[in-house]
């Protein structure tokens, strides 16, 4: 098989095609024809598919299926679906700009890269290839893809070694670093309700609100992020480690400081609100009403006296919960050959961090998730008359370590750039290795 993206110039065209289909929305449909093109998957058209996930949108799924081996990486990325028409891109003197901070025509181009070279090379493990929109709403559809996943797993007996992710890295190139992140930040939006409070009562809000971003940054274990949404107190909690309930807790903890309110989480007030009233009547609030309206008017029910010195905490879709990969033997035997080669080669120092700095919108799950913790978060979305299908097998089946090898982008102007070479050779090269050492026996 004769290689369509091995010269520089067709990996420039590549990339240039990924972008302006990512702009003119049209970017599965791209991906699809683009790995059409090698002759595997012509030969092998079965193993190449779209498939349907949350809110009608489509991802593509592309399966390089190794004859000797059980093995198999995974390789996530994701695709803007909501990218402005505005977006701008160009090639100049070995980099590539992009008038937003988002590259991911470049994390698709470079798994496309790989998988193409384990082709050729005829790589003696398996390689699947997973690309879904940005939008696609990790715990709350995650099923769709999840059950892929499985289904793959089952019907072509699939071990799942890796998770391999290339989101962009912010670092100095003067210092020849390259971060590779274990597992990645997980992120939680928490909505206060706060309609109903006195200017006063808000700012005092806020202050214990404080207080519980020292305690996340103290412990570091996170940062909490404070603005006014819809007249109401919105917490952007990025965390590494604290699951969903420990930070609520935490929460309650400071807020119950402060004796004149009392917070409780939207499951506690529909709890009492259907036990004073009815499942029905609640069924008919919540295809009436806003969230905010909503709540309020439970509120009033539930609590008529004393309605005005309680906040109620909910959660807004989505929720990225932190994915943890720990820095185990054979992960380390991994590193040890990528840092060999980056530095060899490259004149580049790899040094592994714990998660990444920005939670993925690739999270789809976290690979060790509890199901109890998903039910929380779940419980205290108000207007959730369902539950999602998460299977405890589906989460079994996706257990290993996830990494994120991507380049380093750079600010200049008002454009982002990343460095050609890296994309081409040095982030392929160093997936490829990780790859032939998770394979090995």
């Amino acid at each position: 098989m004769e290689s369509i993206w091995e010269q520089s110039n067709h990996r420039t065209q590549l990339f240039t095609d990924l972008c302006q289909s990512e702009r003119n929305h049209r970017m599965s449909y791209s991906i699809y024809q683009q790995l059409y093109q090698l002759d595997y998957f012509q030969t092998h058209d079965y193993l190449l598919q779209y498939f349907d996930i949350a809110n009608n949108q489509t991802g593509v799924a592309a399966l390089y299926k190794s004859n000797s081996s059980d093995h198999t990486t995974v390789l996530l990325n994701y695709y803007d679906d909501q990218l402005s028409d505005t977006m701008e891109f160009k090639v100049n003197k070995g980099k590539f700009y992009y008038n937003v901070p988002s590259f991911t025509p470049s994390s698709i181009m470079i798994h496309m890269v790989v998988l193409e070279q384990a082709i050729i090379s005829k790589i003696e493990t398996n390689i699947l290839f997973v690309s879904i929109p940005r939008s696609y709403a990790p715990i709350a559809s995650m099923s769709d893809l999840m059950a892929l996943l499985y289904e793959l797993k089952a019907e072509y007996q699939l071990d799942y070694r890796a998770f391999i992710s290339s989101e962009m890295n912010e670092s100095s190139d003067k210092d020849k670093i390259l971060p590779i992140a274990l597992g990645a930040m997980g992120k939680i939006n928490i909505k206060l309700h706060t309609n109903h409070l006195k200017d006063k009562q808000i700012k005092r809000l806020k202050q214990r609100v404080a207080l519980l971003n020292d305690s996340l940054l103290f412990e570091q274990d996170g940062m909490v992020k404070t603005t006014i949404h819809d007249d109401e107190l919105l917490l952007e909690v990025m965390h590494y480690r604290s699951k969903p309930k420990k930070i609520i807790n935490e929460l309650e903890k400071v807020l119950n400081e402060d004796t004149s309110l009392q917070m409780i989480n939207f499951e506690t007030l529909k709890h009492d609100f259907i036990k004073q009233y009815s499942k029905e009547k609640y069924k008919k609030f919540v295809k009436s009403n806003t969230v905010p309206n909503l709540i309020d008017k439970m509120l009033m029910k539930v609590y008529p006296k004393r309605y005005k010195h309680i906040v109620v905490l909910y959660f807004l879709k989505p929720y990225f919960p932190a994915t943890e990969t720990e820095l185990t033997k054979e992960v380390k035997r991994w590193m040890k050959k990528i840092k060999k080669r980056a530095n060899k080669l490259f004149n580049r120092n790899i040094k592994a961090i714990p998660q990444n700095e920005q939670p993925l919108v690739l999270n789809l799950a976290d690979f060790q998730y509890k199901l109890k913790q998903h039910e929380f978060y779940h419980n205290n979305i108000p207007g959730q008359l369902t539950k999602p299908a998460l299977k405890k097998e589906y989460l079994k089946a996706m257990h290993a370590p996830l990494l994120n090898i991507g380049p380093v982008i750079h600010s200049e102007g008002t454009y982002y750039t990343v460095n050609v070479d890296q994309i081409f050779n040095e982030i392929p090269m160093y997936i490829h290795s990780l790859i032939k050492a998770s394979s090995d026996h």
